[in-house]
């Protein structure tokens, strides 16, 4: 008897654990959205063209003035970072798996308003080619053309 009892409780083993792996590797590798996304959603439907930087990473050869350089991107604290700049031309967006660490209008200012965690608003009027920070959690969407405005939500 103890050799089909043996056999009896791999067979169950098996079938139970079998299916426990498989489900669990699929959870594993299936990618979510925060997970899926490297930075921010940048969406530019002004008139005219702006760019946006990776902080973080390789090919960073420029330099970025951000005006809110903290872990929340939303209280003023100046720095000036490295960075990786790239063009965003009117009407185009980037989103998905993009850094977007950051944003500005290199010949024009633009207002900002910063969706707070207690989801009021922050307004900051933002001089030309001084960049605002994002965090991986946010979209910025920027629409106008004298004065650009940029919304920046939590997502």
């Amino acid at each position: 008897m103890p050799v089909r009892n043996t056999a009896m409780r791999r067979a169950t083993i098996a079938r139970i654990t079998l299916p426990v792996i498989l489900a669990a590797t699929a959870i594993t590798l299936t990618p979510t959205p925060a997970s899926a996304a490297e930075g921010g959603d940048l969406e530019n439907r002004s008139s005219t063209e702006m760019e946006y930087a990776s902080f973080s990473g390789t090919g960073r050869v420029h330099r970025c003035q951000v005006w809110n350089d903290t872990l929340t991107a939303r209280w003023a604290d100046s720095e000036n970072l490295a960075c990786k700049q790239t063009a965003l031309p009117a009407s185009r967006e980037v989103v998905g798996r993009y850094d977007v660490d950051g944003f500005t209008f290199e010949d024009r200012p633009y207002v900002v308003s910063l969706q707070m965690p207690d989801l009021s608003y922050l307004r900051v009027e933002v001089g030309k080619g001084v960049w605002t920070k994002i965090t991986d959690a946010d979209r910025a969407v920027c629409s106008g053309s004298a004065q650009p405005h940029c919304l920046v939500t939590i997502f």
